[in-house]
């Protein structure tokens, strides 16, 4: 089969060298997508609902793009995101947290341990980052949009604060993973010098980019820069998977 890999960055490197260690032919020429069986064309695919894909391929983004699931019902190809995978989930947020972790550690002149942490947010990045944190004896904080896990948060020993009434001037560090600004100017006059904000949530990001100042770090696409071996690994197995299902049909 012939595979279209839209990317050229570590992971996808490393992607098209299993993708082609498993006898198919990677394509990275642009003008060909109408010849290819299967196409990985990134993060949404943006750039790509007006390709007269080739009958029945498979195209497939990381998040869910709305025309090209509307248009494969139109014109014969098959459309899958990976977002909807909960194992991919977890194994993309494991290298994504482990990631952010290590700059942590290698960027700051104070140890995690006994660290103040605030984590906005308790989806999949939120919980693995806590369980991890508390790990090196970090003090974690948790703040969330509602309060759905309150009791989880208090029955795992991590303290709770609501989004509602955000205040900073407690912590060393915060950790945002939720896609929405909500660090806004009033909340950031409440941080202490020195707090270091770590940014992974995908756009708009937790903050307008007019506050941002030296001690923001906005961390994006991780997994493709960090360990990117075993998060090309992921995402293979990922679209293997896929591609296994279509083909059992």
């Amino acid at each position: 089969m012939i595979v279209y890999i839209n990317g050229n960055d570590n992971r996808c490197k490393y992607l098209a060298k299993l993708i082609e260690a498993d006898g198919h032919r990677v394509e990275t020429n642009i003008n060909m997508l109408d010849v290819c069986h299967i196409l990985y064309l990134g993060r949404d695919g943006a750039g790509f609902e007006q390709v007269d894909f080739k009958p029945n391929a498979i195209v497939i983004t990381l998040l869910k793009n709305q025309r090209l699931s509307y248009l494969s019902k139109l014109k014969g190809f098959n459309y899958e995101y990976l977002y909807h995978d909960d194992d991919f989930v977890w194994e993309n947020t494991f290298i994504c947290d482990e990631a952010l972790i290590a700059y942590m550690i290698i960027d700051n002149k104070i140890s995690l341990a006994n660290a103040k942490i605030l984590i906005l947010g308790y989806g999949h990045c939120g919980r693995d980052l806590a369980n991890k944190l508390e790990a090196f004896k970090a003090k974690i904080t948790i703040a969330n949009h509602n309060n759905r896990y309150f009791d989880e948060v208090i029955k795992k020993g991590y303290s709770y604060h609501s989004l509602n009434h955000l205040n900073l001037d407690k912590y060393d560090y915060v950790i945002n993973t939720i896609p929405k600004q909500i660090l806004t100017r009033q909340i950031l006059s409440t941080k202490k010098t020195g707090c270091k904000i770590y940014d992974i949530a995908s756009k708009p990001y937790g903050m307008n980019i007019q506050d941002r100042d030296e001690n923001y770090h906005l961390l994006k696409q991780l997994p493709t820069k960090y360990a990117y071996q075993s998060s090309a690994l992921v995402l293979y197995q990922a679209i293997k998977k896929v591609v296994d299902r279509y083909a059992g049909k």
